[in-house]
This record gives structure tokens, sequence and C-alpha cells, in this order.
């Protein structure tokens, strides 16, 4: 079995809003997680459910929420699976962000 290589150089991210939106909150890094049939229902609460009107909505998912090991962003060890990611340019940018 060979084993593959998938570089990512460009993630482009269209209409993030909410409290979630890194760059609201002034950090240009984030993370993005890949759900798995164990999680799914989690997650689906997860980006159902307003932060602001449930501000527990991540202690009831039951998930350990640990520091990304290279940006200043959330890692849930319950994903086998997720990215890193930093802003590197904003194209086209409106006034509200």
């Amino acid at each position: 079995m060979i084993d593959q290589i998938i570089a990512f150089n460009k993630t482009f991210v269209e209409q993030v809003s909410g409290i979630a939106n890194p760059l609201q909150r002034g950090n240009p890094e984030f993370t993005v997680a890949f759900a798995t049939t164990e999680t799914m229902v989690a997650s689906d609460y997860v980006g159902i459910v307003s932060g602001r009107n449930t501000p527990d909505k991540m202690e009831k998912t039951g998930w350990t929420i640990e520091k990304a090991p290279n940006v200043n962003a959330p890692v849930f060890k319950e994903f086998p699976m997720t990215l890193e990611c930093r802003v590197k340019q904003k194209i086209d940018e409106s006034e509200t962000g």
C-alpha cells in the first residue's frame, strides 16, 4: 500500500458568521473538525444551537476540548481528523467582515 500525502495550500471559507467566527473574535486561526457517525448528533447540535443563547452548549456535547498544537483554537479529542487553519488573506471583505 502506498501512503498518499495530500497538501492543503489554499482553503476558502465562505460566509462564516456568528459567535464562532474567528475573525469577529480578532483571531485569524481556527480549526475544522470532521464528524464521524459517533459525533454526528452532537455536531448537528453545535451547528444549530446558538452559543449566545446557550453558553454551555459545548459542555452538553461531552467532548474533550484541548488547545490545538499549532494554532490558537480548540481541538476536540473525539474527532479523528481536524484541520488547523490560519487566515492568510481576506478577499473582497465587506465593511462588516
